[in-house]
This record gives C-alpha cells, sequence and structure tokens, in this order.
C-alpha cells in the first residue's frame, strides 16, 4: 500500500457497550484481483474490531 488511512470513532452508549466505527481508505500500489477484496472484505475489518471490542479494561 502506498497510501491508508484508517479511522476508528468509540462511542460510548452506555457502562458495558462500546460503539466501535471503523473507516478506512486504502490505496494499492497496482491492481488487486477482485477475488482477493472480496476474500478480505467485509469479514477483514469486522474481525479487527471485533478483537479491539473484545478486550476489556479493570
Amino acid at each position: 500500500m502506498t497510501t491508508y488511512k484508517v479511522i476508528y470513532e468509540f462511542e460510548k452508549i452506555n457502562n458495558t457497550t462500546t460503539k466501535i466505527t471503523y473507516n478506512a481508505d486504502y490505496i494499492p500500489v497496482g491492481n488487486i484481483p477482485k477475488f482477493l477484496i472480496k476474500s478480505w472484505f467485509p469479514k477483514g475489518p469486522i474481525k479487527i474490531v471485533s478483537k479491539l471490542g473484545s478486550r476489556s479494561q479493570s
């Protein structure tokens, strides 16, 4: 990737719930085959956000 920007937004809903919004812009060096894109999106970003959401603070 020559350029990428990822923005995570966290919004506290209540004492046990936080809304996480994940926005990403990627500019690849070359063309990416559609099958690779389909293998990553949307499950790849969902996994990242899910892992963030599963971390708790004591």
